[in-house]
């Protein structure tokens, strides 16, 4: 049976905890356990005072109930990547949007809103004058705001209190996702429902890479996915074939060996946002934390040895490429 992982979402929107909405179905708190996680059915009746709850139309909660079906076997995010880090999981179940909300974004961008704009956002985080605020206040002032610019056709058309609703879901992706990568993703497939999960593997990879807001993961290290998929599909790859490398001459030794090929020196920084060259010319030495970086969780590197192989995540990784 499925996860009702669309009840999750909307009492995560409206901030109700499992204990809370139980109440309010008068049912026990374990039977919503079991709807999210897929272990029971839900049935036609708590689907209607669900609506009633969530202040959303029947036909909107059957749709996402409906879409969650057609689309559970289509998920192709690497939940093994990150499957210890609950707080960035749940980020990422968060991150999907419906049609109308979609329309939202785009009459957004289209006037100019600030809160797509993430230098602005981040600035207004930084004021002094929202000292006592959180960021997820800042973001809702800022959003408000920008609320104004939609045309009176399109609140109307929506309703204003469903206007609002779907105002409170944009902002939970958008306060992640970055403005380019959300709209290249939507210009492609206008007529889909966005999905981060549901996303092709060559469009989850750059979204790793970079489609994430970098003030969140600035702010929380926990948000940080810590790894590069471009650089890593290449070194995983090469570490299979050569089972592994000699990074460097071991007993703590935190530079690369001179003597390894460039070929494997590009390997390790590609994609990486480095410029070897540069960093030399400059003086630098090639320090081993900027060839790990992007594949540290994926890889073992034994300080004593010097040498680098492919851990069981850095496999799994290589067969989800693959696959």
């Amino acid at each position: 049976m499925n996860k009702a992982k669309f009840i999750y979402r909307f009492r995560k929107r409206v901030g109700m905890t499992q204990e809370m909405l139980a109440e309010k179905l008068n049912v026990s708190t374990t039977s919503v356990q079991n709807w999210e996680n897929g272990l029971t059915g839900i049935k036609q009746e708590k689907l209607k005072k669900l609506a009633e709850i969530f202040n959303v139309p029947l036909s909107e909660l059957i749709a996402a109930q409906t879409a969650e079906v057609v689309s559970s076997e289509k998920n192709n995010w690497p939940d093994f990547l990150f499957e210890h880090n609950p707080e960035l999981s749940d980020v990422i179940d968060e991150l999907h949007l419906n049609l109308t909300q979609q329309d939202l974004f785009g009459n957004l961008y289209i006037y100019g809103a600030r809160i797509l704009k993430e230098d602005e956002v981040d600035t207004e985080i930084g004021n002094p004058d929202y000292i006592d605020l959180t960021q997820e206040e800042i973001e809702h002032k800022v959003m408000s705001e920008d609320l104004k610019l939609i045309p009176f056709e399109f609140v109307n058309r929506v309703k204003s209190i469903q206007f609002l609703n779907h105002a409170d879901a944009l902002l939970k992706v958008v306060r992640y996702i970055k403005t380019d990568f959300l709209l290249k993703v939507l210009k492609m497939n206008p007529e889909n429902e966005f999905n981060v999960k549901k996303l092709s593997k060559e469009l989850i990879c750059e979204f790793i890479d970079g489609g994430f807001r970098d003030y969140v993961s600035f702010r929380n290290p926990n948000l940080q996915f810590g790894i590069l998929m471009r650089k890593a599909k290449k070194v995983l790859a090469f570490l299979e074939a050569e089972n592994e490398i000699k990074l460097t001459d071991g007993i703590d030794n935190t530079v690369i060996r001179h003597d390894l090929p460039e070929d494997i020196i590009k390997l390790l920084t590609s994609d990486s946002g480095f410029d070897w060259s540069e960093r030399l010319e400059r003086g630098f030495s090639r320090h081993v934390d900027i060839a790990l970086n992007g594949i540290r969780p994926l890889t073992d590197y034994d300080r004593n040895t010097g040498i680098l192989s492919m851990n069981e995540k850095g496999r799994l990784l290589l067969q989800w490429f693959r696959e």
